[in-house]
Formats: C-alpha cells, sequence, structure tokens
C-alpha cells in the first residue's frame, strides 16, 4: 500500500503516515518504479499488516487525565472542604494550616514586615578600585585617590583645610588629577 492509500486507511494525513514511520510504528520498503514517461521514481510501500494493527491501536479510546484542581486548601482552624477528597488528606490540609497560624500568631507582624524587607533588600558591594584602570584618569573620587596610596582620611582632611582642590558632584568629590599629583609631590 503506498502512502496516499496508507493515510486513506487511516484516515490521517500523508505527512502523520511519515511520522508514524519515522517513529518505527510503521515499516517502510522503499521500491523505484518506473513511470509511462520513462522516468524511474521511488515509492514507498507500507506493510498492511502493520496498518491493520496501527489502526487498531489508533482507534482505542484513550482515557485523559486532567488534573484535580482543589479549592479552599488554606482555611485556617477549620476542616478543608473539597469534594471527593479522602480522610488522609483532609487531615493533613488541616496539620498544615494549623501549623502555619500558629507560627504567624507566634511571629508578631512587624517581624514579619522586617524580614520580608530584608529578604527583598539587595545590599550593594563596593569594590575597591583597581590603581591600572587608574593611572589615565583625569578626574579621581576619593576612593580612587586613596587606591594610589594616600589614606582617605587624610585626602578628606587635605580637601577640607583647602591644600587639595577638588570639585563637588552630585555623587561626591572629584579631584583634579593635576591637583591630586602634585599633592603627593608636596607630601
Amino acid at each position: 500500500m503506498n502512502k496516499a492509500e496508507a493515510a486513506k486507511y487511516l484516515n490521517k494525513s500523508p505527512r502523520a503516515v511519515v511520522r508514524y514511520a519515522v517513529q518505527h510504528k510503521l515499516s517502510v520498503r522503499k521500491t523505484i518504479v518506473t513511470g509511462a514517461d520513462g522516468r524511474a521514481r521511488e515509492v514507498s510501500d507500507y506493510d498492511e499488516e502493520e496498518l491493520k494493527a496501527l489502526k487498531a491501536e489508533l482507534d482505542m479510546p484513550t482515557q485523559t487525565i486532567s488534573p484535580r484542581v482543589e479549592r479552599n486548601v488554606a482555611v485556617v482552624g477549620k476542616p478543608v472542604d473539597v469534594d471527593m477528597m479522602n480522610e488522609f488528606s483532609e487531615r493533613t490540609a488541616v496539620a498544615v494550616a494549623s501549623a502555619i497560624a500558629e507560627l504567624l500568631a507566634r511571629t508578631p507582624p512587624a517581624a514579619l514586615m522586617l524580614e520580608a524587607k530584608k529578604a527583598t533588600k539587595r545590599k550593594p558591594t563596593k569594590r575597591k578600585p583597581n590603581p591600572a584602570q587608574i593611572a589615565y584618569k583625569l578626574l579621581l573620587t576619593i576612593d580612587e585617590a586613596s587606591a594610589l596610596g594616600v589614606p582617605r582620611k587624610q585626602i578628606l582632611e587635605a580637601i577640607e583645610s583647602g591644600t587639595l582642590a577638588a570639585i563637588e558632584t552630585t555623587d561626591g568629590a572629584r579631584i583634579k588629577r593635576t591637583a591630586f599629583d602634585s599633592y603627593i609631590k608636596k607630601l
């Protein structure tokens, strides 16, 4: 039986027949046939016994399993009211709901909120500047200047006293590289 006949027999498309063959549900025997015009072409030949077995398999009724959605599962302090739930799962749900209620009763709401904030708050990491990357910068932050060998406290004191000129920006002070180099030479 060729592909078109097999598709018609199975009530499927020819592409589905090829898919069954790829899935090894059908075996295919390829034969070369010469047409009336003298050209040779390849024809797929399917075994009738395998087609009958596959049709019987496809015609069998299938049982679809749908997930069961349970409602009203977490009612605190009350037994769970779910249709067709067995006694064991009802006791388990009540025990879990009671344990959650007991835990919530022991923990004050302010502590719960504080813990939730701590869990979601992201702490910024402060990285030390790399001296090799600072070497050619024209403006330095205080951290970058301190990475070049002068203590941070000394830099801040020099800026406050006016011996080291700094430019105030919205995100901190910037020190001109030439001013910083001349300050280091004076030390």
